[in-house]
């Protein structure tokens, strides 16, 4: 009776035990820029199991250790390229500082309950380190005015990385894509160590209706990364050409009017010259309109 009640005292405590560690979560970024800090965490439940240890590993090797029964708790094992902030660093957490690119790889959270199972469950997460562009994309683009209906072409270009920076383009605040009627972007393609986005696109009226087309570049590399670059573009208005004057008294040769000849009254009065040249641009702006 006693080996029964015994047997049966012992399943229940190992029912304990299995049951007692639950909801492992790991939280790994799983992109970070090079010589940023970066906290990893690790989400358990034990129930009323105490802990054990928890146990962090890079690429199989053991970085970090917490034991809360030693003194101090926390541990970190010397290996090239990491630094471990102990100060951040707990039972859930772990805080790396400026990160290198060669920290890239599988980081694995293992956590173990106390006596008398010692009930151990791992989880892992790839984290990336990557460089970022240094700068702003740079825009060229063929014109700064210009008429309607004519064609505009930009570039947008900004340091190669990898994986690639992803680049889009907008008019006016709104996104383009190459289904939009009279717009083409080209396929992104690497020149020299850089990468570099085009744009071709029919300069329409409706750009131009509350000022200058703004046309605008943006850079983005996931979630940890993102700039932009803007250009004005001006719409191009054509003026009217020469005015021709005539009279029936002139010879067909004279039908030209001598606008600044040495016996003209434009260049014996200039306040006239200012106020027909004012008169023929008021006339231009409304045929034009």
């Amino acid at each position: 009776m006693d080996i029964l009640f015994a047997t049966w005292f012992m399943f229940l405590i190992m029912i304990k035990e299995i049951e007692s560690l639950k909801s492992l979560v790991i939280k790994v970024p799983e992109y970070v820029k090079v010589n940023d800090s970066v906290t990893l965490a690790c989400e358990y439940d034990l129930e009323d199991v105490a802990l054990y240890t928890i146990k962090w590993y890079w690429n199989g090797i053991e970085f970090y250790r917490f034991v809360p029964k030693e003194s101090p708790p926390s541990k970190a094992f010397t290996i090239a390229n990491f630094n471990v902030d102990l100060a951040e660093s707990g039972a859930n957490e772990v805080t790396l500082r400026q990160v290198q690119k060669d920290l890239s790889g599988l980081f694995k959270c293992e956590v173990s309950a106390d006596a008398p199972l010692f009930h151990t469950e791992l989880k892992g997460a790839v984290m990336n380190v990557i460089d970022v562009p240094s700068g702003a994309p740079q825009m060229e683009v063929n014109a700064k005015r210009i008429e309607i209906g004519k064609k505009i072409t930009a570039s947008c270009s900004v340091d190669n990385t990898k994986p690639m920076t992803n680049i889009t383009w907008q008019i006016n605040s709104e996104l383009m894509d190459s289904s939009e009627p009279y717009v083409r972007i080209r396929p992104t393609r690497l020149v020299g160590n850089m990468i570099e986005s085009r744009i071709e696109l029919v300069a329409l009226k409706p750009y131009f209706t509350a000022g200058p087309m703004v046309l605008r570049c943006d850079a983005t590399l996931f979630n940890i990364w993102s700039s932009f670059t803007e250009s004005y573009i001006h719409e191009e208005v054509a003026f009217l050409g020469p005015v021709l004057l005539s009279t029936s008294s002139q010879t067909h040769e004279q039908d030209t009017f001598d606008f600044f000849g040495s016996n003209s009254t434009l260049r014996r009065n200039p306040t006239y010259f200012v106020y027909v040249m004012t008169i023929i641009c008021c006339l231009s702006y409304i045929f034009i309109r």
